[in-house]
């Protein structure tokens, strides 16, 4: 079910998607511009795992543990140390962490220019939507 006030805009998610994001615990990887992807989070937001905790490149040390969710934004800025950390968090965490990564682009050109950790996409990708532009 698509969260109220979400059904008029111009996320171009459909009802199946908002099903698939509010059942699964999924890693999902949202790719578009802001602040479109930072409202979708806000809107899946009641879904989440608790407790639910933010890491940014720039805050030093690694992702927070522990925490049910996971949000990772600017994930297309992060250094290949600081995907390594990401990758350990993920292996630690087992199938209790859910990871919820924001990008402005598509990680997978990075994967090919070797910028981007292979393994961590493909944990990080279960769940891809990419987002259209409010236009």
């Amino acid at each position: 079910m698509m969260p109220d006030g979400i059904r008029d805009s111009r996320f171009g998610l459909g009802e199946e998607d908002w099903r698939v994001l509010a059942m699964s615990r999924a890693n999902i990887l949202l790719v578009g511009p802001e602040p479109l992807t930072s409202q979708v989070v806000d809107a899946l937001r009641p879904g989440f795992g608790e407790p639910i905790a933010r890491w940014l490149r720039d805050e030093g040390g690694g992702p927070p543990c522990p925490c049910a969710t996971l949000l990772l934004p600017n994930a297309d800025q992060l250094t290949l140390p600081d995907q390594q950390k990401v990758d350990e968090f993920l292996l630690a965490g087992g199938s209790r962490s859910q990871v919820v990564t924001i990008s402005s682009e598509p990680l997978f050109p990075l994967v090919e220019q070797g910028r981007f950790l292979a393994r961590l996409y493909y944990r990080l990708n279960v769940v891809y939507l990419a987002l259209e532009g409010a236009g």
